[in-house]
Formats: C-alpha cells, structure tokens, sequence
C-alpha cells in the first residue's frame, strides 16, 4: 500500500482518463495505516505494535494551496491500485494477499498470504466500469466480507465502486479512479479539526 498523498499531484494535474491510464481503474483506500507484518529469523509474522513511516510527497514548491491542502488531508489514507501485475499468471484474476507475489499486495498479519481474487468478466478488456468485478476468498485464515456480509469461501460475489470490503481486520474502500480523484479534491475541502 502507498500513501494517498502519493497520487495527489496527479489527481489535480491529469484529468480522470488521464489518471487511470497511468495509475489503474480500481483502488482500495484504507482510512488509517495498519500495522505491517515484520519477519522475525524464523519466518514467523510478529508485530511490536510500533512503526516509522517516511512519507515522501510532491515538491513544495510545485504545490498550490490546494494541492498542499490535499496532500495534507489524506497522509493518513493508505491506497493500493487494483491491477494485474506484469509477468503474473491467470489473467482473469487479480490477487490480493500478504505474499510479495500477490497482484495486489497487503502485508498485514491479518491478511492471509493468498486471501482473495477478484475475477474479471472479461480478462482481454481493461478494466474499467464495463469489465465487472467480483471477489472470491481464497479460504483465508480471517475471512473477507462485502459490505458487512461475510463471503463463503471460494463463492464469487460482485463488487462495485464504492463497495466496503473487509480482508481479515483490514477494512477498505473499493473506488473507481472517477471516485478516487473526487475523494482526495474532496478531503482537502474538510475542516481541519474532523477527528
């Protein structure tokens, strides 16, 4: 996962055709940083509770005020983009999970290492809003679920822009790049004392 304020810049410098050619269709958005699984000698997954995080963002300097007030509201928001990765197999599904060779990547303890896939209607178009999407667990150790309803393992459910969906402990928000690029304009625009 990235940080939100790493697709700023281009949320208000590209238009939302322009943003999803070069970022994806689909993003998860998680509204607070998890935990990151550690490895400790023996393979084993640990956490100490404690984390640092660098977060590196656009150039001061190129910043409008509304770009520095976007980037500023969403540091908190972790994002990862729903999309195949090159050289990986299957091309009807992407995967999500805690292993390094999943399509999307989540490296949470709570996450198994293969947790889901979402399957695409049709593999050879892009994925967009006409190439539906479902999510199927994989069987994970903490279970997934779609707006509240948990999944049954290896049963396919449709999943649309906007759609919460819980990996383990982990919840997330299923957005389109149109949402995406509406949600970090619109995060910027919130007062500053909202917690």
């Amino acid at each position: 996962m990235k940080p939100a304020g790493h697709y700023v810049m281009d949320a208000y410098g590209l238009s939302v055709a322009e943003f999803q050619a070069e970022h994806g269709s689909y993003f998860l958005v998680h509204s607070a940083p998890a935990e990151p699984v550690k490895l400790d000698e023996s393979g084993d997954d640990w956490s100490s509770g404690m984390g640092y995080q660098t977060t590196l963002g656009p150039n001061p300097a190129q910043m409008t005020p509304e770009v520095e007030a976007a980037f500023n509201a969403v540091r908190d928001f972790q994002v990862s983009a729903v999309r195949k990765r090159k050289g990986n197999p299957f091309p009807d599904r992407i995967s999500v999970g805690r292993a390094r060779n999943c399509d999307v990547v989540l490296r949470y303890s709570f996450v198994s290492k293969l947790h889901a896939h979402f399957l695409l209607a049709d593999p050879e178009a892009p994925l967009d809003a006409n190439n539906a999407l479902t999510l199927v667990d994989q069987k994970s150790h903490n279970g997934s679920a779609v707006n509240g309803e948990p999944l049954e393992p290896g049963r396919a459910v449709p999943v649309s822009n906007g759609d919460e969906l819980v990996l383990g402990s982990l919840r997330l928000r299923l957005m389109n790049a149109t949402r995406f690029v509406a949600f970090i304009k619109r995060e910027s625009q919130r007062p500053k004392g909202r917690y």
